[in-house]
């Protein structure tokens, strides 16, 4: 069993993905392939589409979990204190630049913790 994680942050300079993309398929033949990308229409989908499977996370998922954090987060609630209009702005933009990836806006929630005040 092989697992490829953000296929689509593989270089796409001197044919890089292309070779890596053919290799893959050629390993399909042998192994189980499971590969992780955004999705885009470039060379991954040359790999087998038999199973492919969309995953992402709702807004809502996104907003409760965030407001989770807001909630656990010591730092965020000092930083955003009763101020809801500044809560409901930083999440709105981050699921906004989340756009259903879920360890993005863990990512962003993280960041947003550390904020010295």
């Amino acid at each position: 069993m092989i697992f490829v994680d953000a296929l689509d942050e593989c270089s796409h300079q001197n044919g890089t993905m292309d070779r890596f993309i053919a290799e893959l398929s050629t390993l399909q033949l042998h192994a189980h392939v499971f590969v992780t990308s955004r999705f885009s229409p470039s060379p991954e989908s040359r790999l087998s589409a038999d199973y492919q499977l969309e995953i992402r996370a709702s807004d809502a998922d996104i907003h409760r979990y965030l407001d989770s954090r807001i909630h656990n987060e010591h730092r965020l609630g000092r930083l955003l204190g009763n101020n809801q209009a500044l809560k409901d702005a930083m999440i709105t933009q981050i699921i906004n630049n989340a756009d259903g990836m879920y360890v993005l806006s863990s990512i962003f929630a993280h960041l947003n913790a550390q904020i010295k005040i």
